[in-house]
């Protein structure tokens, strides 16, 4: 799977909006149809949110075979995330500069987000 960025920070605002509601797998599916996103792509990006603790959603498995998503919402490392990248100034000087990146990490997201925030 190709790392998404703009899917990741296109979640968040819909767990930023569900807030302390949650967020249920139909609402993640559904999602993930809106943006042409595969049900493979929607799990493993949710895994890697998961696992950078930007969300509270686990992911069960059969094997290695994903069954469902339990209900999740955004926590407090995922609002602050959020907040760096949320401005669509950033986030467009953040964009243009990861397309030149070899490898997309939610870490990477966040240090190029902090830099173009302080030296524009």
């Amino acid at each position: 799977m190709k790392f998404d960025p703009k899917f990741v920070r296109n979640l968040l605002f819909l767990y930023e909006e569900a807030d302390f509601a949650g967020v249920n797998e139909k609402e993640l599916f559904k999602f993930a149809d809106l943006h042409n996103k595969s049900r493979r792509e929607l799990l493993d990006t949710i895994a890697i949110m998961n696992k950078g603790k930007l969300v509270t959603n686990k992911i069960h498995y059969a094997g290695k075979t994903p069954m469902w998503i339990a209900e999740g919402s955004i926590t407090d490392t995922g609002k602050d995330y959020l907040d760096k990248i949320k401005n669509p100034l950033i986030w467009k000087k953040t964009q243009k500069i990861l397309l030149s990146a070899t490898k997309v990490t939610l870490q990477s997201i966040l240090s190029t987000a902090i830099s173009v925030t302080i030296n524009g």
